[in-house]
C-alpha cells in the first residue's frame, strides 16, 4: 500500500508530482500487473492518451477494479462522449454501488443524454422506499 500513501502525499504537495511520478515508475516495474497501481499511475499523468492506456491496462490486469472503469468514463466524459461514458460509469456503479463519487458520474451521465423522465421515477421510487433519505440521486 506505499503507493497509496504516496498518492495522497499529492494531494498535499502538489509541486510534487515529477518526483511521485518517478516513485511510481519504479513501483510499476515491480508490479506490472497491479491494477490499482496501474489506475493511479493513470490518474497522475499529464498525458491523456498514457493515462487512458494505463486505465485499460487496470482493467486488463483486474476487469472487476471499478477504479478502471471510473478512469475510463471520466476519460469518454471529458472527450465528450458520454455514451462511452455512461456505460464505463455503469459498470463501475455495479462494482461500487456505494461509491458516491462514481453514482454522482452516472447520475449526470444520464442526464446529459436525456434519461431525465427514468431518474425521476427511480428517484421518487427510491424515496418512497425511505423518505428521510434526502441523498438519494436516482442513481440505481
Amino acid at each position: 500500500m506505499e503507493w497509496h500513501r504516496a498518492y495522497q502525499r499529492l494531494h498535499e504537495k502538489p509541486d510534487d508530482l515529477p518526483k511521485l511520478a518517478a516513485e511510481y515508475d519504479g513501483m510499476l516495474k515491480a508490479e506490472p500487473t497491479n491494477s490499482a497501481l496501474l489506475y493511479l499511475c493513470g490518474r497522475i499523468s499529464a498525458d491523456r492518451s498514457k493515462s487512458r492506456a494505463l486505465f485499460q491496462q487496470a482493467l486488463e490486469a483486474d476487469p472487476k477494479n471499478p477504479y478502471g472503469h471510473f478512469g475510463l468514463g471520466y476519460d469518454r466524459m471529458a472527450a465528450g462522449d458520454w455514451p462511452a461514458a455512461r456505460n464505463y460509469f455503469a459498470r463501475a456503479v455495479e462494482l461500487s454501488p456505494d461509491e458516491p463519487y462514481f453514482l454522482q458520474s452516472l447520475l449526470i451521465m444520464r442526464l446529459a443524454l436525456g434519461e431525465v423522465k427514468a431518474v425521476e421515477q427511480e428517484t421518487r421510487e427510491l424515496l418512497r422506499k425511505n423518505p428521510l433519505d434526502y441523498s438519494t440521486d436516482g442513481a440505481p
